[in-house]
């Protein structure tokens, strides 16, 4: 799981790379605008996917400008692992035995 998300991170970043140059060496042919509306469509789907992320019951934690740039760079990416995290220690809060003499005091 862990090198899967390195490879995408790695996709990602070479993918922004060539979408940010294209504007100062627009590639030939058809792909100078391929690489533009996947960049702007692709932005938009990461954009959203924060919102969704921020708006959910439970949010992960107060969002700040690194969350909002790693997630317009690399998208799910960047928050499944976060969200695993969370989960795991839900999880091992909620398998804590109570510790009922306080209970009863």
């Amino acid at each position: 799981m862990i090198f899967l998300s390195y490879f995408a991170r790695s996709v990602f970043l070479i993918f922004w790379l060539i979408f940010f140059l294209n504007f100062f060496m627009p590639l030939v042919g058809h792909w100078s605008l391929t690489v533009t509306c996947a960049g702007l469509l692709l932005s938009t789907l990461h954009f959203s996917e924060f919102v969704v992320v921020q708006r959910s019951p439970e949010p992960i934690r107060r969002s700040t400008i690194i969350d909002v740039m790693s997630v317009l760079l690399f998208g799910s990416s960047y928050w499944l692992p976060l969200l695993e995290k969370r989960d795991l220690i839900e999880s091992a809060i909620d398998s804590l035995p109570e510790d009922s003499i306080i209970d009863k005091k």
